[in-house]
């Protein structure tokens, strides 16, 4: 229904003075499918009144609405995956952005309607490939004062919201994530594992775009944006889709860069548009600190300062000097083989190589000639389209 009354706003609104008056219909809430409808009928006659060449141009929008509509309905309760095109990408559209193909429409909007974030929470939002899984080892050691064996698997120790969820509803097999939970399960959810001590506050992440946060309130949870400049993140996550089963992705780099990433077709939608949208909310909200990935890797004492000031949390130099040790690659590289192969033992699921490289800078290797001016082109374009005034630092 929603995407019926956005498709009719686009073709209508895009022609002559007799199709903006079927425009009018849409405009407004879609939230009432007959308010729409006795709205439609006004319309109606006074478009007959003003002749054939009115009702002829309302009658072409209408079908072409009708088929941007089809593309847009969201997925309901059954799997609804399907591939981007003949390279694959298997994926979902939820609130009009591709996800992997795990989600399901009816758990996201629960989260919606239900999720509400304690003021103690710690949720850590990114653009897929932006730094996330870096950003939960150091948040949760933080809270552990620097000891790394209380954070063996932090994946699982600040689970993804909408995955945990969607894997409950699905049946999912548990692994690296943790603990499939039901959105009244992670509602109630105190923080502990079946693996580690439990953790002094929640920590969650999403991937989600500031208008389809997966929660109905945020209270006063504090929330970290961890963003990472495009190219790296495109890099990183055309490995993600090529090392990972689940997307079912056989394209090479280019068909991913041209056809996927810059056409904002990718995991979470376009990069540039997430970026924008939590731009605008932490320009709104003391809560939201904005971190990026390269701040991490250049100046690491300074950033963790500054974030556990921002989160509240105790900072001595011991905890400082532990936390910078086990958030370092190597030592997160080492953790993650050891977990890896103890879920394997255990037949449980895994991720492999999803610490991969951990570079700044190295999206020169793979992005240059032709592929390098397109993408400078299309970002100068996004950050123009979207009012996006973060200002990426390549490397």
């Amino acid at each position: 229904q929603k995407a019926f009354w956005n498709g009719c706003r686009h073709v209508f609104c895009s022609g002559t003075g007799s199709a903006r008056l079927v425009a009018a219909a849409a405009r407004g809430s879609p939230s009432s499918w007959m308010q729409k409808m006795r709205v439609w009928r006004q319309q109606e006659q006074r478009l007959q009144d003003m002749g054939p060449g009115a009702l002829l141009a309302a009658s072409f929008g209408l079908v072409a609405a009708f088929s941007i509509a089809q593309e847009q309905l969201p997925v309901q309760a059954e799997d609804k995956s399907k591939l981007m095109d003949e390279m694959g990408f298997k994926h979902v559209m939820i609130g009009g952005t591709p996800q992997p193909p795990f989600f399901r429409q009816e758990v996201v909007d629960e989260l919606r309607e239900k999720f509400i974030l304690r003021d103690s929470d710690i949720v850590i939002a990114t653009y897929p490939k932006c730094g996330t899984t870096w950003m939960q080892q150091i948040v949760l050691s933080l809270l552990f004062e620097g000891e790394k064996e209380k954070v063996p698997q932090p994946m699982a120790q600040s689970p993804w919201i909408e995955a945990v969820t969607c894997f409950k509803r699905i049946n999912a097999p548990e692994g690296f994530m943790g603990k499939n939970m039901t959105v009244e399960e992670l509602s109630a959810w105190d923080g502990s594992t079946d693996f580690a001590p439990t953790c002094p506050r929640r920590v969650f992440k999403t991937h989600a775009n500031f208008e389809n946060v997966p929660w109905k309130s945020p209270g006063k949870a504090k929330i970290v944006v961890v963003t990472r400049n495009p190219k790296d993140a495109c890099v990183s996550m055309f490995h993600h889709f090529r090392d990972g089963t689940k997307f079912q992705y056989r394209g090479d780099f280019q068909h991913f860069t041209s056809q996927l990433f810059l056409k904002g077709k990718a995991e979470a939608g376009c990069f540039w548009a997430w970026h924008a949208g939590w731009e605008k909310a932490s320009a709104e909200s003391k809560e939201i600190m904005w971190v990026s990935y390269e701040e991490l890797k250049t100046d690491p004492t300074a950033t963790i300062r500054k974030l556990a000031k921002f989160l509240e949390i105790p900072l001595t130099e011991t905890t400082l000097t532990k936390t910078m040790a086990a958030a370092s690659f190597d030592s997160m590289k080492q953790s993650f083989a050891k977990n890896d192969a103890n879920l394997q033992a255990a037949g449980k699921p895994v991720k492999k190589e999803h610490i991969r490289k951990g570079e700044m800078g190295s999206w020169r290797n793979d992005i240059d000639g032709a592929l390098l001016v397109e993408f400078d082109a299309v970002h100068a374009l996004r950050c123009l389209e979207h009012d996006l005034q973060y200002k990426f630092v390549f490397g």
